[in-house]
């Protein structure tokens, strides 16, 4: 499907220095994003090397687009407009959400993509590369401090003990467990309790063509999700078929956990076993999928509340992704709000004529971004909730209500409105343009910003300038670890 009209990149007036915290997927994006508007940016990373998403939703495979992908996505990425959901104790397929190509059109969404972490992320991170951000691995930041002083000088961030990094604005890209959040919540992640876990692995499509139970999940592009009592089993291929992606959702209060949750480390690989599935409940197609497990990755999900606001003015702090609003590990947007943040800082950074206009544009940040996010994790809670029912009335009235729209086809015909009424909140996600929005935001209320800054319009206001304001600076403390 043709991509996008690709808008005209506008630079910013001055350049400002910025350093991003943590060199995941939002990070990598926010530092290449903000870099092509003219910044100069730093991204600190506390790991050695970058850890080497899966789904590329419409709204992130946009702004994948218009930062020039499409022609590299088609050949690393699949497509996958239909998701297939199942009762996991049966197997029984309970319905089918096909997005037509003609609908996408109609509707002016993309494709939904399905590719490897590893290759966005590095794909992510040769961007920024080359349009000049800087990237410093083995540095974890301990602290963020802010310091007015009189004399305009800048906030450090502190390397070694003898070192120190100068900037004007902190983007924290480190995750809901990482040391800038804390800044904003003035909360750690140890004083929250580990609710669910995600257990992520990759099955070899040769391993399973014998197998007439597997074999079906590797001849098809759909997104296979299992529906069970306290878990979500999704399954795809990738990597041209060449493999299948399986993820597992889970709440620790349905499966017991006889291993230590403090212990479980992202960036580690674990046996299937470590984990001590039961695998006697589940149907043999899942309980094989497991079996097939060489490797896993798991990962925590704390029970947080929703933030009500992603900065923070003194120290100059902006959250992104995950630490901004964490979603359960391995589903549908995590990585697509994260992208959106990184595109919607950078149109609003744009604009920036004087440093002085950072305070008005970090909270138009927070205003276009507040909302949007906190309807995307309620969503995703919803949805998760509902996924993970245990058997009983609800269970039995969510099944009736899938396999009546798919036994009368109703979902694989509905017209456009028809679509729109039972998905609205779907397609309120999927159309999401975050260019548009930023922009929308500075036609409004963009001439509030440069009065209040004192800034002379640079594209014909009559609003007369001044002395500037001297722009308070702050201080982050890291060790090299």
């Amino acid at each position: 499907m043709p991509g996008p009209i690709v808008p005209e990149l506008r630079k910013a007036a001055i350049s400002l220095n910025i350093v991003v915290v943590g060199a995941g997927i939002a990070g990598i994006a926010t530092a290449y994003a903000l870099r092509r508007v003219g910044h100069d940016v730093t991204v600190l990373e506390q790991n050695d090397t970058l850890i080497k998403v899966r789904v590329s939703p419409p709204n992130m495979t946009r702004i994948l687009y218009q930062w020039g992908l499409e022609h590299i996505l088609s050949k690393n990425a699949q497509v996958s407009n239909k998701i297939r959901l199942f009762e996991a104790s049966t197997s029984e397929l309970l319905g089918a959400i096909v997005l037509h190509e003609e609908f996408l059109k109609q509707m002016f969404l993309l494709d939904m993509l399905i590719l490897e972490h590893g290759d966005l992320i590095s794909l992510l991170y040769d961007l920024a590369c080359n349009a000049g951000v800087q990237f410093q691995f083995g540095s974890k930041v301990t602290e963020v401090i802010g310091l007015d002083g009189m004399d305009g000088s800048h906030h450090c961030i502190v390397l070694t003990e003898t070192s120190h990094r100068q900037c004007d604005v902190v983007v924290g890209a480190d995750g809901p467990t990482g040391s800038v959040r804390s800044v904003i919540t003035g909360l750690r992640s140890e004083q929250f309790s580990v609710s669910d876990l995600t257990l992520n692995w990759v099955v070899p499509v040769e391993e399973i063509l014998d197998d007439d139970d597997l074999k079906p999940l590797a001849q098809t592009t759909d997104w296979n999700v299992w529906l069970g009592d306290g878990y979500r089993l999704s399954v795809t291929t990738m990597n041209h078929g060449r493999d299948l992606d399986v993820s597992m959702n889970y709440r620790l209060d349905s499966i017991d956990a006889p291993f230590s949750l403090s212990e479980l480390d992202a960036s580690k690989l674990y046996p299937i076993g470590h984990f001590k599935l039961p695998l006697g409940r589940f149907h043999p197609v899942l309980r094989k999928l497991c079996i097939h497990a060489r490797n896993v990755r798991a990962m925590k999900y704390l029970s947080q509340p929703v933030l009500d606001t992603f900065i923070c003015e003194r120290p100059r702090v902006v959250l992104v992704g995950e630490a901004a609003h964490p979603l359960m590990p391995a589903g549908l947007h995590n990585s697509g709000l994260g992208i959106e943040d990184a595109q919607s800082l950078a149109t609003l950074f744009s604009r920036v004529q004087s440093r002085d206009h950072l305070a008005q544009l970090i909270t138009a940040f927070d205003d276009i971004r507040q909302s949007r996010c906190t309807f995307a994790q309620e969503w995703d809670l919803t949805k998760y909730k509902l996924f993970t029912l245990a058997p009983g009335p609800e269970q039995e009235a969510r099944n009736y209500k899938f396999k009546k729209g798919f036994l009368n086809k109703e979902w694989e015909n509905m017209d456009e409105a028809a679509l729109q009424e039972v998905w609205q909140d779907e397609f309120a996600l999927f159309s999401y343009d975050a260019i548009e929005k930023a922009e929308d935001w500075w036609t409004k209320w963009g001439w509030l910003a440069r009065r209040a800054s004192m800034v002379p319009d640079m594209e014909g206001s009559d609003d007369e300038g001044g002395d500037f304001p001297v722009m308070p600076s702050f201080q982050i403390s890291v060790h090299k670890g």
